[in-house]
C-alpha cells in the first residue's frame, strides 16, 4: 500500500534494506495540492503558471512559439520578436531606420531549420531569416517585379519538409517553396481554370505527416494534400450534403496523432480527424448539454506533447485535452479569482519544450506554462459551489489505497475520498446525531494498517473505518475526558512490528492493544532538564530497522526508545551547544536507505551520528532555501526531498 500524508499525520513507513526494491513509493505533498503524472485526471484542475507583460514580455498576444538548438524560447507576438532565457526577454522590433531589423513587429509564425537558421514569418514584413553572430536579419520580400521573388509579404505559416524543403504560407498568395541555393521562390497558386491547383491562395496551416505527405489549409478553401513528386492536389473541403465531408472549410490547425490520423482543426465547425483508409472525417464539436465534448468549435492550434496527448486550444474556451480512450475532453479554462487557472481563454498557440513543459501563447493573455512532468503539481481545492470538490482546503494529511483512491484528511473538513479515474469525491463529516459518523471533523492523520483497514485520527480520538457499512467505529485513550481533551486529540498513527498500535497525540504516546481495546500511555520525566514526554504533544514517530522507537514532540525534542532494555534516550536543544538537536519542536523523523536519521525542525534539517550521539545541521548556509523542515521523503534514486511548509497546527 502507498502511504502518503502531510508529515505530521502518520508515520513514515521504513524503507527496503539497501540493493531491494522498496514495498513502498515515497510521497510527495504540498499544502492542499497531489501530486500526479500525465495521466491526469477527470476534473482535474491544472496549475499554470502565467508569464506577461510584468515579466518583460513585449506583447500579450502571443502567435507563436519556439525553443531553439541553443536552448532559448522564442515567442513571436504582434509588437516584434521575443528571446528568453528563463530569466529574462530580449525583444526585437521592425525599425523603419535601421535596414537589419525585424522586417516586421507582427511575427505570426517561425521555424529553425536543420542548419539551425532561425526564419521568421511577419504579418506585414515578410520572411526574415536571422544571423546569430551578426544579430541582425535577413529579408525576403515581395517585388512585383520579381516573379522569383517572395509571393506575398504576410507570411501564416513555414514549414520544412524531411528533404529540407522550406515551405512557406502566405496570407493572399498561396503557397511558395524556397530554392535555398539560388534564394528564389517557386509559388503554388489558386487556379480557377484547374481543378489540381491549390483551392485558395489564403493559406493557414502547413503540416508534413510522417509518410511525407504535405496537407495545406486554407482560410476559406478547406484542406489540400499534395504529392510533392508529381506535384498532384487532393482538395477536402465541406459538403452539406455530406456528413462525413469536411466540417468547415476555414482551417486553422493540422496535426497528427500516435496511430498516424490527422487531425484538423477549423473556424467554427470544431474538430475532424481524418481516417485515410475511406477517406471521410469523424467530426468533434461542442454540445452544450454535454460537459465533456468539445468546448469550442472555434479552434485555433492543435498540439500532440511527446506523451502522445493532444491538446486543442480554442479562441474563446480555453484548452482542451482529448482522451482517445473515451473520446471525451476535459476544459482547462479561466478561473476568475484564481492565479494558477488559464490567463484567459482565447489559446492562439502551442508548444513543448525539450524539458517537457507545455507553453500556450493566448491573445490579449500572455504565456501560459504548465508542467507536465514526472511530477506535476495539479490543484485541487473546494469550490463552494461545487458539492463533488474538496470539502477544505486545509489539507493535513493524505493516504493512497492499492487501487489508487485518495483519502483526503482536513483541518475543518472532516474525511474526503477521491477517486481519481471517476473524478468523484466523496465526503466524511461529523453528525452529532449519527454515533456511526466520523467523530471529529478535525483530522490530522490517516493510516492504513496490513489488514487494508484504514484509521483515522481526530481531534476526538481515533475512528477506524468499515468500508460496508461506510460507518466509523471510535476509540479514546480517556474516554470520559471532556470534549478537546489532549489524550483523545489523535496527530498520528503507526502499526508496530508487533501488530500494536502507536498513537501520537496532544497529551502523549500511547500503545494501543486493537484486540483489548486497551490504552497505555508511555511514560517519560526528566526532572533535570523539565522535558516530559508523558504530556507532549506527540508530532512524528518512527520505529527504526533495529525496532527502536522515536518519537518527536513540541517543545519537548526527541526521544528514543529501545524497547530490549526499555531505555528511553532524550535529545533536546542545547544553547551554546552546536552538536545538540536544532529545535525542540520535532516535525519529522526519516530513516534513509543507509541507515542514516534525519530529524525535520523549524531551526533545519539534523542528522544523527548513532556513534556520537550528536547532530550535524544543515541550513540556509549549506544551501537549504528553509530552515522550516516539515516533511521528508526519498526518491529511487537515494535523494531527500525536504518540503518546508508550514502548516498550523
Amino acid at each position: 500500500m502507498l502511504f502518503a500524508s502531510a508529515c505530521g499525520g502518520s508515520a513514515t513507513p521504513a524503507l527496503s534494506e539497501p540493493g531491494t526494491t522498496p514495498t513502498t513509493s515515497p510521497p510527495t505533498t504540498t499544502l492542499g495540492s497531489i501530486s500526479a503524472t500525465t495521466q491526469f485526471s477527470p476534473g482535474q484542475q491544472l496549475r499554470f503558471e502565467r508569464i506577461s507583460l510584468e515579466q518583460g514580455l513585449s506583447q500579450s498576444t502571443v502567435f507563436s512559439m519556439l525553443q531553439d538548438s541553443q536552448g532559448f524560447i522564442w515567442f513571436g507576438t504582434e509588437e516584434g520578436l521575443n528571446k528568453y532565457d528563463g530569466y529574462t526577454f530580449t525583444v526585437y522590433k521592425h525599425d523603419p531606420e535601421d535596414p537589419n531589423s525585424l522586417g516586421g513587429s507582427w511575427v505570426s509564425a517561425m521555424l529553425e531549420d536543420d542548419s539551425g537558421r532561425l526564419w521568421i514569418g511577419t504579418s506585414d514584413g515578410g520572411l526574415d531569416r536571422y544571423d546569430r553572430n551578426l544579430d541582425q536579419f535577413t529579408h525576403y520580400r515581395n517585388d512585383p517585379q520579381d516573379p522569383s521573388s517572395l509571393s506575398d509579404d504576410e507570411i501564416t505559416a513555414i514549414v520544412q519538409d524531411r528533404d529540407g524543403v522550406l515551405w512557406i504560407g502566405t496570407g493572399g498568395a498561396g503557397l511558395d517553396r524556397i530554392d535555398q541555393k539560388t534564394e528564389q521562390f517557386i509559388h503554388y497558386q489558386h487556379n480557377p481554370g484547374d481543378a489540381n491547383s491549390l483551392s485558395s491562395n489564403a493559406v493557414s496551416a502547413i503540416y508534413e505527416d510522417r509518410e511525407g505527405v504535405l496537407w495545406i489549409g486554407t482560410e476559406d478553401g478547406g484542406l489540400n494534400r499534395l504529392d510533392s513528386e508529381n506535384g498532384h492536389w487532393r482538395h477536402y473541403v465541406n459538403d452539406p450534403s455530406d456528413p462525413h465531408s469536411l466540417s468547415h472549410n476555414a482551417i486553422t490547425a493540422i496535426s497528427e496523432d500516435q496511430s498516424g490520423a490527422l487531425w484538423v482543426g477549423t473556424g467554427g465547425g470544431g474538430l475532424d480527424r481524418l481516417d485515410l483508409k475511406n477517406e471521410r472525417f469523424i467530426h468533434y464539436q461542442h454540445d452544450p448539454d454535454d460537459p465533456e465534448s468539445l468546448s469550442s468549435d472555434d479552434i485555433a492550434a492543435i498540439f500532440r506533447d511527446r506523451e502522445g496527448i493532444l491538446w486543442i486550444g480554442t479562441r474563446d474556451r480555453g484548452i482542451n485535452r482529448f482522451d482517445p480512450e473515451k473520446e471525451t475532453f476535459a476544459h482547462y479554462q479561466n478561473v476568475p479569482g484564481d492565479p494558477h487557472s488559464m490567463s484567459n481563454n482565447l489559446v492562439q498557440s502551442i508548444f513543448q519544450d525539450r524539458e517537457g513543459l507545455l507553453w500556450f501563447g493566448s491573445i490579449g493573455g500572455g504565456i501560459n506554462k504548465l508542467d507536465v512532468g514526472r511530477w506535476n503539481f495539479a490543484h485541487y481545492k473546494n469550490d463552494p459551489n461545487d458539492p463533488n470538490s474538496l470539502d477544505d482546503n486545509m489539507v493535513r494529511a493524505l493516504y493512497e489505497e492499492h487501487n489508487g483512491v485518495l483519502w483526503i484528511g482536513t483541518m475543518f473538513g472532516g474525511v474526503d475520498r477521491f477517486d481519481r479515474e471517476t473524478g468523484s469525491w466523496q465526503h466524511y463529516r461529523h453528525d452529532p446525531d449519527d454515533p456511526g459518523s466520523l467523530s471529529n471533523d478535525w483530522v490530522s492523520a490517516i493510516y492504513g494498517d496490513r489488514s487494508d483497514v484504514l484509521w483515522v485520527g481526530t481531534a476526538s480520538g481515533l475512528d477506524r473505518f468499515n468500508p460496508e457499512m461506510e460507518t466509523f467505529t471510535h476509540f479514546q485513550a480517556k474516554p470520559d475526558g471532556p470534549a478537546g481533551t489532549p489524550s483523545n486529540n489523535v496527530r498520528t498513527v503507526y502499526e508496530g512490528q508487533e501488530g500494536e498500535f502507536w498513537i501520537g497525540t496532544k497529551g502523549g504516546l500511547y500503545r494501543f492493544d486493537l484486540e483489548e481495546s486497551n490504552w497505555s500511555q508511555f511514560y517519560y520525566h526528566d526532572s533535570g532538564d523539565h522535558h516530559n514526554m508523558s504530556t507532549a504533544w506527540v508530532l512524528s514517530f518512527l520505529e527504526d530497522r533495529e525496532g527502536r522507537l522515536w518519537i518527536g514532540a513540541f517543545g519537548e525534542g526527541l526521544f528514543r526508545f529501545d524497547p530490549e532494555n526499555e531505555s528511553i534516550s532524550h535529545y533536546h536543544n542545547v544553547p551554546g551547544d552546536p552538536h545538540s538537536l536544532s529545535n525542540n519542536l520535532v516535525s519529522s523523523i526519516f530513516q534513509d536507505r543507509e541507515g542514516k536519521l534525519w530529524i525535520g525542525t523549524p531551526g533545519g534539517l539534523d542528522m544523527f551520528d548513532h556513534g556520537t550521539e550528536t547532530f550535524t545541521h544543515y541550513r540556509e548556509k549549506d544551501g537549504m532555501t528553509n530552515e522550516s523542515v516539515y516533511c521528508m521523503v526519498e526518491d529511487g534514486q537515494g535523494h531527500l526531498w525536504l518540503s518546508t511548509i508550514w502548516l498550523l497546527w
